[in-house]
């Protein structure tokens, strides 16, 4: 199996989602391209789901759902690529996933305390 091609692999599937990477008939299939095909498939689904939609209701924030799965497939992409590189960039992705968690948990609280509660 490929190491390391994470990220063109993702602009592999973006462009071309009808083609699937190629493998042996006697090899398993590599479950990272499983997942990212499967990824970019149900982003595409959501993307045609919304785009008739958008036409009829009047959603203010209906871009982020055809932009927000592209935005987590890629950053995925580029957060294997990271892992792979070695101990500090670890440290890097770690990091990532903890400022991350700091700040969805500050927005979540900072809600609840404006958002008064009926």
């Amino acid at each position: 199996a490929r190491a390391g091609n994470r990220v063109s692999d993702l602009g592999l599937a973006l462009a071309l989602p009808h083609r699937q990477p190629a493998a042996p008939a006697d090899t398993p299939p590599d479950t990272h391209a499983v997942v990212l095909w499967a990824a970019v498939a149900g982003w595409y689904g959501v993307m045609l789901l919304f785009l008739p939609l958008a036409y009829t209701i009047s959603m203010v924030d209906k871009h982020f759902f055809v932009a927000i799965p592209l935005l987590v497939i890629a950053t995925a992409a580029v957060l294997d690529w990271l892992w792979q590189r070695g101990r500090v960039l670890h440290g890097v992705t770690i990091l990532f996933y903890l400022y991350l968690t700091a700040s969805a948990l500050s927005l979540w609280l900072t809600r609840i305390i404006i958002v008064r509660q009926e």
